[in-house]
């Protein structure tokens, strides 16, 4: 999944948290997580999986 699909999609879960969230935001996020963004074919992206784990783990917390 495209990082800017991710970036566009979080404010829908939390919109006063993510709503200004950046490139930068997301990758210190995740890389917590082991989910670091990468390129594939010249554009970063994630594992949907893997954020969605993220982001389940960061709100059991």
């Amino acid at each position: 999944m495209r990082t800017q699909e991710v970036l566009q999609r979080l404010p829908a879960r939390d919109e006063a948290y993510h709503r200004e969230w950046k490139n930068g935001d997301l990758k210190e996020f995740l890389e917590g997580f082991d989910a670091e963004p990468h390129k594939s074919e010249g554009v970063m992206v994630v594992e949907r999986k893997k954020v969605v784990d993220a982001l389940a783990s960061r709100d059991a917390a």
